[in-house]
């Protein structure tokens, strides 16, 4: 913080799994594709991000921002961000130092977690006006995509193409990772996305 000057300090997280789904769940939480670019999700160099995992705060622009919401338990470090931001806080992502996270065990945990965590987002984003980031819309685009083509098979089945070919890319996706790890669970990573 002091060589920076950032109001917090924030850390990659890399995700880790014991065994069977969760594996996949962590591998594809780590890679580029699963985690749509999230820059404390990816390799990559220290730098000024817009949110991350807090590790350090000043205490004192922490307090004169209002801190975390307490009356909200989902998003709340993302709202602070965004709240920080329009301070003027900066929050450095210290790339060289990483959080292990152990993801939900099934996919249906994970489906909870993330319904949970898109209304926090989108509760955020209208209170306070901000934008989402192009990842958030490109997967609301691709989600729409996929439910209005299978919606219009009935009218020509040239629009399944669309669920079709993010399937089919999804699927690649998992065989890849399995191959390169050797490790089958890996084939799972499809099945998150």
């Amino acid at each position: 913080m002091a060589e920076t000057a950032a109001t917090s300090v924030v850390v990659r997280l890399d995700a880790a799994g014991a065994y069977g789904i969760q594996k996949a769940i962590a591998a594809a939480l780590n890679s580029r594709f699963g985690s749509g670019g999230s820059p404390d999700h990816t390799a990559g160099p220290s730098r000024f991000v817009t949110s991350a995992h807090h590790a350090a705060f000043s205490r004192k622009f922490f307090v004169s921002v209002g801190g975390y919401n307490e009356n909200t338990t989902i998003n709340e470090d993302s709202e602070y961000d965004a709240g920080a931001a329009r301070a003027g806080g900066r929050a450095w992502l210290c790339s060289e130092t990483a959080v292990t996270y152990f993801p939900r065990r099934s996919l249906p945990a994970l489906g909870r977690q993330y319904f949970n965590y898109g209304r926090g987002r989108a509760r955020t984003l209208f209170t306070l006006r901000t934008r989402p980031h192009l990842r958030q819309v490109a997967l609301l685009a691709i989600m729409a995509g996929c439910v209005g083509g299978l919606g219009l098979m009935a009218v020509h089945a040239s629009f399944g193409l669309v669920p079709l070919a993010y399937g089919t890319m999804c699927t690649a996706w998992g065989i890849c990772a399995a191959v390169r790890a050797r490790d089958p669970w890996l084939l799972g990573m499809g099945a998150r996305r």
